[in-house]
């Protein structure tokens, strides 16, 4: 089971805390690299407090940029991935779809990320 947080803070972070209290064997926690709050290098060092975690690499660009749909250069998608995974991150789940696939078939950043992970 994941537990998937994309915002980071002092308020957050209690909650989180005791919603997993009793659980930390049974769920990963994601971090989701889809804000404009925190670099993923903060939320991955957070992450690494529970027993099991991941990341939620996305290929939304929302540092206040005007279309916030699937354009994050994939030289940042890549570079998430790979921190992530040189961290020690369990789980690795990349979204939307729609920035990997078209039409079923998988597109440029599927396979640079394939040649990745």
């Amino acid at each position: 089971m994941y537990w998937s947080e994309w915002k980071l803070g002092p308020y957050i972070e209690p909650l989180t805390n005791a919603t997993l209290a009793g659980y930390e064997d049974k769920i990963t926690y994601l971090y989701q690299t889809n804000n404009q709050y925190q670099h993923p290098m903060i939320g991955y060092v957070v992450a690494q407090r529970y027993p099991h975690w991941g990341a939620s690499v996305q290929g939304w660009w929302v540092d206040k940029h005007d279309d916030p749909h699937d354009n994050l250069p994939l030289r940042y998608v890549e570079l998430y991935a790979t921190l992530a995974r040189n961290l020690g991150a369990e789980t690795i789940e990349f979204e939307p779809y729609w920035y990997f696939f078209e039409g079923g078939e998988p597109k440029a950043s599927s396979y640079a990320l394939w040649s990745i992970i």
